[in-house]
């Protein structure tokens, strides 16, 4: 049987096992010599192309194609061994929402990576948390902490963790360990510190937290200000305040007008208030941006119930039908019957007739 070897294959092997001498290999064309080690030191490889084509990708929030780069990337690797290129992966597919597929990728990081990676074991923590998996993301959150991740994200992601298993006040001690030291800078977790209060009916101290934070001198980051109001106007409503309330939601909707949470809560005021028409805008506006959010919300129907009901209060109530009005010549003629009609029993040029006289 004869073995064809190309004319490149056959120079590459006699090359390594040193029977022709290098300087006859360089000799050849270029693009012969292209396919035998690197050009030099700046030259990337396939699976490195791909992955610098990948973060791009990524950078830009094209996600779907930064997961064709990081797969080819993976494909060119040898043995697939990319722990670089697994992590970017399962990130992208954490970003949509593919989360099987993330987690998967993410293993693959933590485990084949020599160095650490506590951010790979935060995501699969996030993860699991939204999938209310809380047993895995503990012991994501473990791994994090195995892995060196900073104290406050361990304390953030436990405080999380409780929050979403109702135990408000472990949240609320979690999320003060997170914030550290006043002044406090992380936004995020002082959001949520001051809804585990609002959770726990701390009405005042929420108002507090949420003021503090409208009020600060430290730069924060992505300040949910749509957010914030809406809660505002929620405490506002509990402790009373009517009109705070109001101001607040309004305040909210300036930021945010889609948000059909503070729409019904500005309605269901509103219709305790009894300024009906006002409430069926709000309940209207509501269920425009379910639908287009959370078609299947059942609150969709039981709004347009409401708005039913609240249109029949204020319609205006239905009279009996009643007889027209006689014109004056119809009057007249009726007052002159009235006049040749006899008194009831008598008849006309006769006495009374008693009950039982034949009147004759």
């Amino acid at each position: 049987m004869k073995i064809k070897r190309s004319k490149k294959a056959i120079l590459a092997i006699l090359a390594m096992s040193g029977a022709i001498s290098v300087g006859f290999l360089l000799s050849q064309p270029q693009d012969a010599m292209a396919k035998y080690g690197r050009k030099g030191k700046n030259t990337q490889t396939p699976a490195e192309a791909h992955f610098y084509e990948g973060t791009a990708r990524m950078r830009a929030r094209d996600f779907d194609g930064a997961i064709d780069s990081f797969l080819q990337a993976v494909y060119f690797a040898r043995n697939g061994f990319y722990p670089e290129a697994h992590y970017w992966l399962g990130i992208c597919y954490k970003e949509k929402y593919k989360d099987d597929k993330a987690i998967a990728s993410l293993k693959v990081a933590t485990n084949t990576s020599v160095e650490p990676l506590p951010d790979a074991f935060i995501a699969m923590a996030e993860i699991h948390l939204r999938n209310e998996r809380f047993e895995e993301a503990e012991e994501a959150v473990g791994g994090a902490r195995m892995a060196g991740a900073p104290y406050e994200k361990q304390y953030y992601l436990e405080g999380l963790i409780a929050e979403n298993k109702k135990e408000y006040q472990t949240a609320e001690a979690y999320f003060v360990s997170a914030l550290g030291e006043k002044p406090w800078k992380w936004t995020s977790a002082w959001m949520h510190l001051a809804e585990c209060k609002m959770k726990q009916k701390k009405w005042l101290e929420s108002l507090r937290e949420f003021n503090e934070l409208l009020k600060t001198d430290q730069p924060l980051k992505n300040e949910p200000l749509d957010r914030i109001y809406s809660d505002m106007g929620v405490c506002a409503l509990a402790i009373g305040d009517h009109q705070g309330a109001l101001d607040n939601w309004h305040r909210s909707l300036d930021y945010d007008n889609t948000n059909p949470e503070t729409h019904i809560n500005l309605g269901m005021m509103l219709e305790s208030e009894k300024h009906y028409s006002a409430a069926i805008k709000e309940y209207k506006e509501a269920i425009k941006y379910l639908i287009e959010r959370k078609p299947n919300d059942p609150r969709i129907q039981q709004l347009r119930n409401r708005i039913i009901k609240l249109e029949q209060m204020i319609k205006p109530s239905e009279m009996a039908p009643q007889r027209a009005k006689p014109s004056p010549y119809m009057r007249k003629k009726d007052e002159e019957q009235e006049e040749y009609s006899p008194n009831p029993g008598q008849i006309p040029g006769k006495g009374n007739v008693h009950q039982g006289d034949s009147g004759f």
